[in-house]
């Protein structure tokens, strides 16, 4: 796992994702059991007396959003809010590495569905861009 960046030390649900996490080059994947369609994996966060099954990717999308916000340490309810507010939006995370198991922050952008296809088809045809991606620290500095 990447060590000495600034962005992993205030979340305990932040905490949570890089745990659970193996390093494949630049890229961050997840290891839970627990995959949604596609590869993509999800992760229990408790809101008030229930648990909600959510897509990794996107809550770390939201942590990163949220602490440019000024919110260093989200609450679950918070972070749910923030999710529920993303999937709302319209927009989908695409994996610039192509690997929807991945969750290092430098690898998700915001993007529209059509845009998401048109990245994901340009992908295909060329060598995959996880061996192309250098990771750079300051894509998770604040």
């Amino acid at each position: 796992m990447p060590r000495g960046d600034n962005f992993r030390q205030h979340s305990s649900v932040y905490a949570k994702l890089v745990a659970n996490v193996v390093e494949d080059g630049a890229c961050w994947l997840g290891t839970e059991r627990e995959r949604a369609n596609y590869g993509y994996v999800r992760v229990s966060l408790r809101i008030g007396h229930r648990q909600a099954k959510l897509m990794a990717h996107i809550l770390m999308h939201c942590i990163v959003e949220l602490r440019k916000l000024g919110v260093h340490e989200p609450t679950n309810e918070e972070l749910y809010l923030a999710y529920l507010e993303f999937r709302e939006s319209g927009l989908e995370i695409d994996h610039e590495c192509n690997q929807p198991a991945c969750r290092f922050p430098g690898h998700l952008e915001p993007v529209t569905r059509r845009e998401n296809e048109l990245r994901k088809h340009e992908r295909r045809a060329a060598l995959p861009a996880r061996e192309n991606i250098e990771h750079d620290s300051a894509l998770v500095e604040f």
